[in-house]
Parts: structure tokens; C-alpha cells; sequence
């Protein structure tokens, strides 16, 4: 029975869409908006919803460096640093 529904998986995966995130991090803005108008904003991409959820995608991925490669270690250690600074003035 596991392994059926593992070849069930296997074959639908090729039908599920990729995530709006991934598709910003990978410099494809226009097809995650389009994502996000059908799904989120009924529609229309003017939506407030749609907007915000972009900038904050935007934002995630500037400051998680989720498009960087793995090997860009002085990257993501730059993006760690801002983040314990950001912590520190808050707390």
C-alpha cells in the first residue's frame, strides 16, 4: 500500500504548480503574481493582499538569501549577521 501511493505521488507531481516563493527567488515575478491574483486576489492583481504578500516575499527572500547558491557562504553569513542586528534593536 506505501508504494502505491508513493507512484501516485510520483506521477501528479509534474501537475502541482511551483510556489509563488520560488518562483520570486528564481526571477519569475510575473508568473508568481499571476499565481497569487487567481488564487488570492479573485482576480485582480491591483489586489492589496497580493501586493503585500509580494513585498513580503520580496523581503524574505533579500534577507534569507533563499536565492543565493548553497556555496555563497559569505553571503548568507552576511544575511545572519543583519538579522541578529535586526534582534538586537528590538529586544
Amino acid at each position: 500500500m506505501q508504494c502505491f501511493t508513493c507512484v501516485i505521488v510520483m506521477c501528479s507531481v509534474w501537475f502541482i504548480p511551483e510556489s509563488p516563493r520560488w518562483l520570486l527567488a528564481n526571477g519569475r515575478e510575473a508568473e508568481a503574481i499571476d499565481f497569487l491574483r487567481t488564487y488570492h486576489g479573485n482576480g485582480s492583481s491591483e489586489s492589496r493582499l497580493v501586493m503585500l504578500e509580494i513585498e513580503e516575499m520580496r523581503e524574505s527572500t533579500r534577507l534569507d538569501g533563499i536565492d543565493k547558491q548553497p556555496w555563497n557562504c559569505e553571503c548568507l553569513q552576511q544575511n545572519k549577521t543583519k538579522q541578529l542586528h535586526r534582534l538586537e534593536k528590538v529586544y
